[in-house]
């Protein structure tokens, strides 16, 4: 007999910082709940179409790929236990009954009672028939929340289909915060996205080399690990609904990232920051990020946008005049990188400049 899959296994696949399954519980935000509870608070929707799924519970912020993992196995374990499973009961007791009924009806003193039997085995029977036609007609159950009150939902095979086209819609376009920017210039795909766990390996083989963090605060990655933990800080931001890191895609590979920096931040003013591998270095590849990241940046109402470069860092420097910032002295500053003083060269974007 093979032994039972725990939810460790059947969630072996969930990505995402908030999230742990252990053996018989799943823990969100270090609170146990138990598969079942879990489901309902999960799958209680306020909102499913093609553009987003909302959640009632707006503690939840997971991302759609995440929700539809824990949606499928609800369906599933519901649909089975709410369909077939009383299906295949109630023709088990029907034929049982009908049996009954067959052995009782030519035994004295008890032909009322096979009468009743036999009206039990067309009852479970029909019970049984309603469930099979449904079950044919594709209808699904789930279980799910709502005020307060735990119940399930029957969705009709057009329904179902209509929830699985919005998750998949979602999931190809699937972020927490920041929406991609995308461009394509010299035959190439240019993408500022948010950073995905699975980013770890690229993001650790880019991040290890000592040369990238010449100039940057902190130290090169160590392992995938340090990597991943990179990315959880990012993906906490982004929850948060702030945009401190997001990822520099090339045609489908990860080169670096920009940013801001959490100095000189308010609702007008931002100071960018970007970092990428040794490979890409000269190829152009900052000056077209900063050119998708800085219209964003304008939207979002920032008025000052400022960048700044340790001063050996020359390439920097003209990295930045190319895309449209002039020198900005007053804001120069010393800041202490590897336990040396070195001091920043500031500048200020001027689109008239570009």
């Amino acid at each position: 007999m093979s032994k039972k899959s725990s939810l460790k296994d059947i969630y072996s696949d969930i990505k995402s910082t908030d999230i742990k399954i252990e053996e018989k519980y799943v823990i969100f935000k270090e609170k146990k709940y138990k598969e079942n509870d879990w489901l309902k608070m999960i799958n209680s929707f306020s909102s499913v179409s093609e553009n987003r799924i909302a959640l009632k519970n707006k503690d939840i912020n997971e991302l759609p790929s995440t929700i539809w993992t824990f949606f499928e196995r609800n369906v599933s374990k519901t649909s089975f236990l709410g369909l077939i499973f009383p299906c295949a009961l109630f023709l088990v007791i029907s034929l049982i009954s009908l049996t009954l009924f067959l052995f009782l009806q030519h035994t004295p003193n008890f032909e009322n009672f096979a009468k009743i039997q036999f009206l039990f085995s067309l009852l479970y029977f029909l019970l049984s028939i309603i469930l099979f036609f449904k079950i044919i007609k594709g209808e699904k159950l789930f279980i799910t929340r709502e005020n307060l009150q735990t119940r399930f939902k029957h969705l009709s095979k057009k329904e179902y289909e209509f929830y699985v086209n919005c998750f998949k819609k979602c999931i190809e376009n699937e972020r927490y915060y920041f929406k991609n920017i995308v461009c394509c210039k010299d035959d190439k795909i240019f993408e500022l996205r948010e950073f995905k766990i699975d980013d770890k390996k690229a993001l650790f083989e880019q991040f290890k080399n000592e040369k990238v963090y010449k100039y940057l605060l902190g130290e090169p990655l160590k392992s995938e690990d340090d990597a991943l933990e990179f990315i959880y800080s990012c993906i906490n931001d982004y929850k948060n609904k702030k945009i401190f890191k997001i990822a520099i895609e090339v045609s489908g590979k990860l080169i670096g990232y920009i940013g801001l920096s959490k100095m000189d931040l308010t609702d007008s003013t931002c100071q960018i920051i970007y970092a990428i591998g040794e490979d890409y270095w000269g190829c152009g590849y900052v000056s077209i990020a900063i050119s998708l990241f800085i219209p964003y940046l304008e939207k979002r109402g920032m008025k000052t946008i400022i960048a700044g470069h340790v001063k050996e860092n020359i390439n920097s420097g003209k990295v930045l005049l190319k895309s449209g910032f002039v020198r900005f002295e007053e804001k120069d500053y010393i800041l202490n990188i590897h336990g040396e003083d070195k001091q920043i060269i500031s500048y200020i974007y001027n689109e008239r400049n570009e």
